[in-house]
């Protein structure tokens, strides 16, 4: 899918770096031009258990809110198929306030 302004349609070619992966974790990234959203999953590696990274993408803010609301419309799809997927009110308590701390960071190195 293109996310320029101009809407006709391309052809695609697939990459020979082209890889499909499974992430059960994320993490996002965004400065003042670029977003990277970098995927992982967890794993055991030498009795250890670990995030293996397996992937990072990194996007234009305009292409990011392009695929924000892209995954808020086929979460909402596939939720009115197969019933409301249950989140932990805990988790996005942790994760909003991991986020927070982050900002607050930045804020404090400018």
């Amino acid at each position: 899918m293109s996310t320029d302004n101009n809407e006709s349609a391309k052809k695609v070619v697939r990459s020979d770096k082209f890889a499909e992966c499974v992430a059960t974790n994320f993490g996002l990234r965004v400065n003042s031009n670029l977003c990277e959203i970098g995927f992982a999953y967890e794993t055991a590696l030498a009795e250890e258990e670990v995030l293996m990274e397996v992937g990072k993408v990194i996007l234009t803010p305009l292409s990011l809110k392009i695929l924000s609301f892209l995954l808020v419309q086929g979460l909402a799809a596939f939720e009115s198929e197969q019933g409301e997927i249950p989140l932990d009110a805990k988790r996005l308590e942790k994760i909003t306030n991991a986020v927070k701390r982050s900002i607050k960071k930045k804020e404090a190195a400018n």
